[in-house]
């Protein structure tokens, strides 16, 4: 039904198509459980247990598989973590957000921050900011 409706839908943007498919293609009333990214010349489905983190670097914002693939998405970190399950997904610092599944291990950082080790591994530090320990603590234990 999605696919008919994008084929016969007048849409102005292909980011509109792409919403429009993702709330078709959701099975969790209000949370988002794939993204539809272009990929070359193609549109692929990633599901969002596929998803390791997204990340922000300049003005882009990318999402990484488990399988350690990156792939540009056309949304910004604000409007992904409103989409997504915040059991799954948490926002550690301005520039990342990860799943509670790829979370190695925890350790203890100076200045009141965690890091992180995530798998796949980040090309940077993973860094919990310090206004966030408590929540991201409390969002671990549910």
């Amino acid at each position: 039904m999605a696919f008919t409706e994008l084929k016969h839908r007048n849409t102005t943007t292909i980011n509109e198509s792409i919403q429009l498919y993702n709330k078709h293609t959701s099975s969790t009333p209000g949370y988002r459980n794939n993204f539809l990214v272009c990929v070359g010349d193609q549109y692929k489905r990633v599901h969002t247990d596929e998803i390791s983190f997204f990340y922000a670097e300049g003005n882009m914002v990318y999402l990484v598989k488990k399988d350690n693939r990156k792939m540009i998405i056309d949304f910004s970190l604000e409007q992904i973590i409103k989409q997504l399950n915040p059991k799954h997904f948490f926002r550690v610092s301005r520039q990342l957000l990860v799943c509670s599944t790829c979370i190695t291990k925890i350790h203890k950082y100076f200045n009141s921050r965690l890091k992180l080790e995530i798998n796949p591994v980040h090309s940077s530090d993973v860094l919990v900011t310090r206004s966030r320990v408590q929540d991201f603590l409390t969002w671990l234990n549910y």
